[in-house]
């Protein structure tokens, strides 16, 4: 019943009729209320797994974007409304190669930055670190919407010469497999899928309502379950809403050197 509710993203008293099990929009309502804290804790820490070793870290560059996952209005709405003129939950997200998410963080308001959430993030500091002690270059490849960091590549503003604009469209065809990832999650998984339906949800619920089928999508790649093939795509103006750079000046200055290395890899 819960991975129909997922998959299908409709109403409860639907999920429940639909089965034939005779359950009511309350039975199917406590159902969710029990099982998801429980499939989001156990599912999550199975099937979302951060790379701890240094020689996970080396296979593969990982790549990050956020996505916004309707809600309805909750208290505090302000800061739930986001730049598009709806509720929602901006969910996190980072891919790597094989489109394996190995990280979510779905407890910011639709309104915050993409570019706030990374600062505040546990995997900034993880990142930050290894580079300072262990002298680790580990890369995540982000989009306009976050800063340039010696750990954190985004493409060029306002390319000008003939490489830079090369190494933005290479850079841009790479990040196709974080869009596309997420368009893969939102495919399977309508619950997430705000142009369907918004359901009536406390932001809390909603984040396991993620995490569950952040981790379930994680579980089918590993299982290698064919894809469900979708409409869903990422929008443009969703992926790059231009972070505005402020301080940070040498952590900048590593980041556009790391992007030099980078370049000579993708061009």
């Amino acid at each position: 019943m819960v991975l129909r509710f997922l998959a299908i993203g409709d109403y409860q008293r639907p999920v429940g009729e639909d089965l034939l099990l005779g359950v009511c929009q309350s039975g199917v309502s406590n159902i969710l209320e029990e099982l998801l804290p429980i499939l989001a804790r156990r599912l999550g820490s199975k099937y979302i797994k951060w790379p701890t070793t240094r020689e996970e870290r080396q296979v593969y560059l990982d790549l990050t974007d956020g996505t916004q996952i309707g809600i309805t209005s909750p208290t505090q709405e302000h800061l739930y409304l986001n730049r598009k003129g709806f509720h929602s939950i901006n969910a996190s997200l980072i891919c790597d190669h094989e489109q394996k998410f190995i990280y979510v963080d779905a407890r910011h308001p639709g309104a915050t930055h993409d570019a706030a959430i990374w600062a505040l993030s546990e995997e900034r500091k993880f990142l930050f670190n290894i580079n300072r002690t262990q002298h680790e270059r580990c890369l995540i490849l982000g989009d306009s919407g976050y800063p340039l960091e010696p750990w954190l590549i985004t493409p060029y503003r306002n390319a000008r010469t003939d490489e830079q604009i090369r190494f933005n469209s290479n850079f841009s065809k790479i990040r196709t497999i974080i869009e596309n990832s997420i368009g893969v999650l939102k495919n399977r998984w309508r619950v997430l899928l705000t142009s369907e339906r918004t359901l009536r949800y406390r932001p809390i619920k909603m984040a396991r309502i993620i995490n569950c089928c952040v981790a379930l999508h994680n579980f089918c790649k590993l299982e290698n379950i064919p894809d469900i093939e979708g409409d869903f795509v990422i929008s443009y103006d969703e992926e790059d809403d231009i972070f505005q750079e402020y301080g940070q000046s040498a952590l900048r200055e590593e980041g556009e050197y790391n992007r030099e290395l980078l370049k000579r890899y993708i061009m």
